[in-house]
């Protein structure tokens, strides 16, 4: 099935690299314009001139999604230059791998800041608009890790958790204003942080054991994923969690 989001105006952030970047491109294939939302400009002109290629429109905010002005300054501008906020997806994350009794507070909290409070920054940000508009969708990356314990990632797993229970209070809070959120839950993707989980093919190994699928899960698979979130089929699926992890939750 293809997807027509033609006119649709979607917020990307993190959309600078990494599975944010694929789903920008996904999205922008699929019609939509697009706002890059990223802490990181030069990543974020990648992305636009990938998108330029594809002969579509996109743009670019700096964007710290932990810092609630600029999350409103970033909403306020889509609205002034697009008249609207149709999609939000939520793909900005970070992580720090590290045995939990040896794990800085500082960086505990940088990472719920970023992962949890900015997700939820931006959802209210973004549905805020949505509401004045009659609807919209918005997508939360989540992880596997939100659902099951992954060894040294506490202040990770911790957050994606949150970002799940977030999504399904949300779903029920913004149905009214017929906002649909729902969440993608990826197992470790083939990005350029998997290079630096698996060091050693003994590792991956280990983990490619756990999928029965048997391979780590690519940027598409995430992308397609959001797509289908952000179309006119998900129109009567809210408050869900699709995980796409090649079978790794259903063991």
């Amino acid at each position: 099935m293809s997807f027509n989001l033609t006119g649709k105006v979607a917020i990307v952030t993190g959309g600078g690299s990494g599975l944010g970047r694929e789903i920008c491109l996904s999205l922008a294939k699929a019609g939509a314009k697009i706002v890059i939302a990223d802490i990181n400009p030069v990543s974020g002109q990648e992305t636009i001139n990938d998108i330029t290629q594809l002969q579509r429109e996109a743009t670019f905010f700096e964007l710290d999604v932990a810092d609630s002005r600029r999350v409103s300054e970033m909403t306020r501008s889509v609205v002034e230059r697009f008249g609207a906020i149709d999609i939000l997806v939520n793909s900005a994350g970070i992580t720090k791998r590290l045995p939990p009794l040896d794990f800085p507070e500082e960086d505990f909290d940088r990472i719920i800041a970023v992962n949890l409070k900015g997700t939820f920054l931006c959802c209210q940000a973004a549905a805020r608009q949505m509401a004045k508009q009659g609807g919209g969708k918005i997508v939360n990356l989540t992880s596997i890790g939100g659902m099951v314990g992954l060894p040294n990632t506490v202040a990770y797993c911790a957050s994606k958790g949150g970002v799940v229970q977030l999504t399904r209070a949300l779903a029920i809070d913004l149905a009214p204003s017929k906002i649909n959120v729902n969440a993608v839950a990826p197992s470790l993707a083939n990005t350029p942080i998997a290079t630096t989980v698996f060091q050693n093919k003994q590792t991956l190994d280990w983990f490619l054991s756990k999928v029965p699928l048997g391979r780590l899960c690519e940027p598409s698979d995430v992308s397609e994923a959001v797509l289908f979130l952000s179309s006119f089929a998900s129109d009567f699926i809210t408050g869900h969690v699709l995980a796409v992890d090649g079978g790794y939750l259903a063991q």
